[in-house]
C-alpha cells in the first residue's frame, strides 16, 4: 500500500451529492433504496477513482484488470454508514478480492477489534508497514 493523494470530487459529486443523499434517506422501499444507492457508481466517480489510484486496488496496489473488475469501495461501508455513501472521502478504488466479504467487505472494525483499517488517502503506509526487498526473488 502506497500513500495516494487524493484528487478534488469528480463533477457529479459537486453537483449532485446533496440530493443524492436526500433520496436514499426519502427512500420507503427496497426498489427506491436499491436505486439510490447505486447512483455512487457513476462513470465520472469510476474514471476519476481509476486515474486517483493510476488503476490500482487501494489495499493491495494489484492492477485492477489483472484481478478482477474494478470496484467502488466504500472505505467505512455503506451498510453501516449510509451518510457516507456518496462522500468523495470514502471512496476508494479496490480490486473484488479485496473488497469481498472475505477480506473488507462491510467490515470496519473499531480500535476494539483491531482496526481501524488503513485508508491510503489519510494515513501514511511507510508508518504501519516494513518492506523487505528479497534478492533471490528480486521483490
Amino acid at each position: 500500500m502506497i500513500r495516494v493523494i487524493r484528487s478534488p470530487k469528480p463533477p457529479i459529486l459537486v453537483s449532485k451529492e446533496v440530493q443524492w443523499v436526500w433520496d436514499l434517506r426519502l427512500a420507503s422501499t427496497s426498489g427506491e433504496k436499491k436505486r439510490a444507492l447505486v447512483r455512487y457508481r457513476h462513470r465520472q466517480v469510476r474514471e476519476a477513482l481509476v486515474r486517483m489510484f493510476h488503476g490500482k486496488c487501494a489495499y493491495c496496489e494489484s492492477e485492477i484488470g489483472h484481478v478482477s473488475d474494478a470496484h467502488i469501495e466504500h472505505y467505512r461501508p455503506k451498510a453501516r454508514f449510509p451518510h457516507l455513501t456518496f462522500d468523495w472521502d470514502n471512496l476508494l478504488l479496490a480490486c473484488g478480492i479485496c473488497n469481498a466479504s472475505r477480506y473488507k467487505g462491510d467490515r470496519f472494525p473499531e480500535a476494539s477489534e483491531g482496526g481501524p483499517l488503513l485508508n491510503p488517502c489519510v494515513d501514511l503506509p511507510d508508518n504501519h508497514f516494513t518492506f523487505h526487498y528479497d534478492a533471490t526473488a528480486r521483490r
